[in-house]
């Protein structure tokens, strides 16, 4: 369960109607957030640097992808899964990066504990194994035949 959020000036009237029923005449107080992070969002798979980052105010799936450094080289900017839990129901939306920075759909907005992930490219995967494999074999040049 999420713990309710109390407004900064509710706060102080209460701290300060504490203080005065045994301590203080007329006490003054003032709150002062220095930091909000109770919320968070994970990013994973095809991206540099997966994580959980912590959010304030609005993050949307663009910022997400920025907090974890960006795409890595075998991702698949049209496959980017967000995971939310509502109402104790899991659900999950797919969206298209293209689409989003080209203006064609709007960034959405993440929320505390939503889950992005970051599909990786089948055809990226597989043109890398085998540039990956015929690397080995570049160096086999040299050789001369006997």
């Amino acid at each position: 369960a999420v713990p309710a959020l109390i407004a900064v000036p509710e706060l102080e009237v209460d701290i300060a109607a504490k203080l005065s029923e045994n301590y203080l005449q007329d006490p003054q107080v003032s709150v002062f957030v220095k930091e909000f992070t109770s919320q968070r969002v994970t990013v994973e798979g095809a991206v540099k640097k997966p994580g959980i980052f912590p959010i304030t105010g609005r993050t949307t799936l663009l910022q997400a992808v920025a907090l974890s450094e960006g795409l890595d080289s075998l991702a698949d900017e049209s496959t980017v899964v967000v995971f939310r839990t509502v109402e104790g129901e899991r659900m999950a939306a797919v969206f298209d990066l293209r689409d989003i920075r080209g203006g064609k759909v709007e960034d959405p907005q993440l929320y505390g504990d939503d889950v992005v992930v970051v599909e990786r490219s089948g055809s990226k995967t597989t043109v890398r194994s085998i540039t990956d494999t015929l690397r080995g074999f570049i160096g086999f040049g040299s050789i001369r035949p006997y």
